[in-house]
């Protein structure tokens, strides 16, 4: 894989920040060079012991899933690794969804979502983090990108591998049904209907979701 330019090249660049980095965090920043708009994660500012053990542990792995779903329409294509805590992607313009979005527009960027979905899934690759409507992005054209692989997991395709993916896939399958009851009720399914119900009464006893949002409070205080 080429790499577009090098950390002299890229400081030289002034970027849009995104992501601002921290001691425990990657940056994620936007430049614009030859025309075209980059994606870059960079883990160079975390504190070096978190960088080594988990910064660029977590980057060579999304670099690994966006390498394995390279064509996957949805999904922003890799333009290369810029040093050892840093890697490119392609920028995609988009927004979140929301209840400002036309109601045409909704129905169609969540059918192209369960399409990416299985796309992405077919090639072993698990999302996990889709409840978060950060991750997906709706074009002006109603086409979706799904982006952020860095809490992804891949798995070959032998037995053991396509076993662990039908266990995980459920939760980026919630992800999606939680977007058509909140956007998009009328296009629920009765069995999504029955999932999300089942969903939101598990969540409500599911210890790691209530300890999620106490550390957030803790951390706006």
């Amino acid at each position: 894989m080429k790499t577009y330019v090098n950390r002299d090249q890229l400081n030289r660049l002034t970027p849009q920040i995104i992501q601002r980095g921290n001691y425990a965090s990657p940056e994620i920043s936007v430049y614009l060079t030859d025309g075209n708009k980059w994606a870059v994660k960079d883990c160079s500012g975390m504190q070096p012991f978190l960088k080594q053990i988990i910064g660029r542990r977590y980057q060579n792995r999304e670099i690994s899933i966006y390498k394995r779903l390279e064509g996957v329409e949805g999904v922003p294509s890799f333009k290369g690794i810029i040093d050892q805590d840093a890697f490119a992607v392609e920028f995609i313009e988009g927004e979140t969804l929301s209840r400002k979005l036309a109601p045409e527009l909704l129905n169609k960027a969540l059918d192209n979502l369960e399409k990416i979905i299985n796309a992405i899934h077919e090639r072993g690759v698990v999302h996990l983090d889709l409840k978060q409507k950060r991750n997906v992005l709706v074009k002006a054209s109603g086409e979706v990108a799904v982006i952020d692989f860095q809490s992804s997991l891949f798995f070959s395709q032998s037995p053991l591998g396509r076993l662990i993916i039908s266990l995980l896939k459920g939760r980026d399958k919630a992800g999606l049904v939680k977007f058509k009851a909140k956007y998009a009720p009328s296009i629920l399914t009765p069995e999504e209907k029955r999932k999300y119900k089942r969903d939101l009464i598990l969540s409500r006893f599911w210890p790691f979701s209530h300890l999620g949002r106490f550390v957030r409070q803790i951390f706006k205080n």
